[in-house]
């Protein structure tokens, strides 16, 4: 049932489609030690055969590349090994840790945040940051525990590095109108996320997203016409507002023709040389 959704989310021809079953033990034991060689880190043998029988019940990778990820912290000494036995469980033990070490307003709106543009192929770093310290939550669990006072409303570089070097292993990065942007490398940790932190929330996430992207949107330029900021933030702001059910702002957006010349100018752009002319098509 799962390859037949697959098939027809894609709208491939089946025979144009390989379908993978899970691996065998073996293949898993050679993955695990690859992937151990290649962080060069070597487990106990009961560390190990922990991470192997809670595989060998599932045989999915993607359950023993979380499974490594967790596993590169764990202290030889370590004999008791704590790991989900499944995948959904071992992706909410990851982010009931990084909670732990970093605090659950900046973790749960961190999250909660790239769950929401998953589908729109993630933010950019600095949309990330902005949206951080625009969420009154976060900020005020991080201004409450800051030892000193903070010149401004952005969190300290040294915070967000923390915690991006936690996530690092969970994000891939893409691409999309000129921007570099962060998201969840596989989408059962996006649909965690979403559960954990978006359910009951997605009004209020996607407002902040949209007041974000609204002010990167709106930037003037030279001429001293608005809409010339990021083009990133002119493609997604109709839908953070849709999502976070601004309608006035929302008609205000869509009717002004301002932001729909910028966007139709600057959104979904390709240009590329074709017969040594330069030919301009539009998508999106």
């Amino acid at each position: 049932q799962h390859g037949a959704r697959q098939r027809d989310a894609l709208c491939l021809p089946a025979g144009q489609l390989l379908e993978l079953g899970p691996m065998s033990a073996e293949e898993g034991g050679t993955l695990l030690d690859a992937w151990l060689a290649a962080a060069d880190r070597r487990l106990t043998s009961g560390q190990r055969a922990a991470i192997l029988d809670r595989f060998a019940a599932q045989g999915s990778p993607l359950f023993l590349r979380l499974a490594v990820e967790e596993a590169r912290r764990w202290p030889d000494t370590l004999q008791d090994v704590q790991l989900g036995s499944d995948i959904l469980a071992v992706v909410g033990e990851l982010f009931d840790r990084l909670e732990r070490e970093h605090g659950r307003q900046l973790v749960g709106h961190a999250l909660g945040f790239l769950a929401c543009t998953h589908a729109r192929l993630g933010l950019s770093e600095d949309e990330l940051l902005d949206a951080l310290a625009a969420d009154a939550e976060t900020w005020a669990e991080f201004a409450a525990g800051a030892r000193w006072e903070l010149p401004a409303r952005r969190l300290p570089v040294v915070v967000w590095s923390r915690l991006h070097f936690d996530l690092a292993p969970y994000l891939s990065p893409r691409a999309a109108e000129g921007a570099s942007l962060l998201s969840f490398f596989h989408r059962e940790l996006a649909e965690v996320a979403q559960r954990r932190y978006v359910e009951g929330r997605a009004a209020h996430l996607h407002g902040v997203l949209a007041g974000v992207l609204g002010v990167l949107a709106r930037a003037l330029g030279e001429d001293g016409r608005a809409w010339a900021g990021s083009p990133h933030a002119l493609a997604e702001l109709p839908y953070h507002l849709t999502a976070a059910e601004r309608w006035d702002e929302l008609y205000a957006t869509l009717t002004d023709f301002t932001f729909l010349e910028a966007k139709a100018a600057r959104v979904g752009v390709v240009t590329a040389a074709v017969e040594g002319r330069e030919v301009t098509a539009y998508h999106g």
